[in-house]
């Protein structure tokens, strides 16, 4: 698909002010700077589907403004999303974006969009077997609301009132409302293991800090956490199969979800959706059911504020995922499984970007969603200092899918 004309661009996007003049010259100039860094950035851009963004972007920069709303994935203003559920909802609706998008609004001679996408994912769709070996969640078959896995599941202490910290690895005792009994601090590495050329070879070290494998924690923790979701196997709910109006297709939608720890474990603080064409469709912050303990802000992004101006619960995540999606709606995400155990929530129409971009090494190896995007869409995301963004990584998904059937229908002519 070619490049969006530059100058269909400004008079879509430029402010409409009488009160500003432009001379001839500057405007000469101005044009022929815009084009020429458009041409640059369609011939950079790993992906060039989205270049009506980036010529959005190239307008704006040139005449001095800030990108408009959406105008960046990697750098959108999320926390201020606004809908008309704002105007309609009241205080709660402030803190929930939710729009439903009918997934049979798109041209169907696109085919990177609406039904002809759908087909298309259809071919790369996780098998029951994969579905398992990923560690998804199905439905238990005798417990009502229970699931079940079959991976390997985190091994408990004996005792039961022991918990394993999921940070460093140490044996905490717990109170019976999931509090630690004795409060001591938690040194661990927040970063990964990694293998980094040293002298005579290989060393591995942690990504953090660069410090080798088995050295004490970089960071500080005022106290053990655990993560619990292999555990706590209940309160599910399971996507149900819809009768669709005609000519519609079951949808495509990307999310991502947020935790932090509380007594109990991780448990959702925020969870984002986008549809096929990187629209926000869903975004909420979540109050837990339990206390928490971490708000786990340097991966969350999620923090104290942000909670304490919602009400929303999981159940009504529940309740608003369960009618947005159904049981042959395809869920896109990296790593998802992650995400479902969060929401509580039994979906097998998925795709899992850790499994369409697989690492080398195989499984339990998985390439960072981060590693991906910067890879094949040449974008830096997860470079917040405030932590992550779930609307940023779910847009980096549909991002990399899009991308990638793009390629795929390349090959293919």
């Amino acid at each position: 698909m070619e490049s969006a004309s530059l100058p269909q661009a400004a008079q879509d996007l430029a402010p409409k002010s009488p009160s500003i003049h432009l001379s001839a010259a500057r405007d000469k100039d101005a044009t022929e700077k815009e084009l020429k860094e458009e041409k640059a950035a369609y011939h950079q851009s790993p992906s060039k589907r989205m270049d009506r963004v980036v010529s959005a972007n190239t307008f704006h920069k040139t005449q001095g403004l800030e990108p408009g709303p959406g105008a960046s994935l990697h750098k959108t203003q999320d926390r201020g999303a606004v809908c008309q559920e704002v105007v309609l909802g009241g205080k709660l609706a402030a803190q929930t974006s939710f729009s439903l998008q009918r997934p049979d609004s798109f041209p169907e001679e696109d085919p990177l969009q609406g039904a002809a996408l759908y087909q298309r994912l259809k071919e790369h769709l996780l098998t029951e077997a994969q579905l398992k070996e990923n560690g998804y969640p199905f439905a238990h078959p005798k417990r009502p609301g229970g699931a079940v896995l079959f991976t390997t599941q985190e091994k408990l202490p004996p005792d039961a009132s022991c918990r394993l910290c999921c940070r460093c690895g140490t044996q905490y005792l717990v109170a019976p409302s999931g509090r630690c009994v004795h409060q001591e601090e938690c040194h661990y590495h927040w970063g990964r293991l990694r293998p980094t050329p040293a002298a005579g070879g290989w060393e591995i070290q942690y990504t953090c800090c660069s410090a080798p494998i088995g050295s004490p924690g970089c960071q500080v923790a005022q106290q053990h956490v655990q993560d619990g979701r292999q555990q706590d196997l209940q309160g599910f709910v399971q996507t149900l199969d819809k009768e669709l109006p005609a000519g519609a297709h079951p949808g495509i939608y990307a999310l991502d979800c947020e935790m932090s720890y509380t007594t109990a474990g991780l448990e959702l603080t925020r969870v984002s959706v986008v549809d096929s064409a990187l629209r926000l469709v869903y975004d909420t912050f979540v109050r837990p059911d339990r206390d928490i303990v971490d708000y786990n802000t340097r991966f969350s992004g999620v923090t104290a504020a942000d909670l304490a101006r919602t009400s929303t619960s999981i159940r009504d995540v529940q309740a608003a995922l369960l009618t947005l999606f159904n049981a042959r709606t395809i869920l896109l995400g990296h790593s998802l499984q992650s995400d479902l155990l969060a929401l509580k929530l039994i979906h097998g129409t998925v795709l899992d970007t850790s499994v369409l971009f697989p690492h080398h090494r195989g499984l339990p190896y998985k390439r960072s969603l981060r590693n991906l995007a910067a890879h094949y869409l040449g974008h830096v995301i997860q470079d917040r200092t405030g932590g992550h963004s779930s609307i940023e990584d779910a847009s980096a998904c549909m991002r990399l899918v899009i991308w990638k059937m793009g390629q795929d229908t390349k090959t293919q002519h």
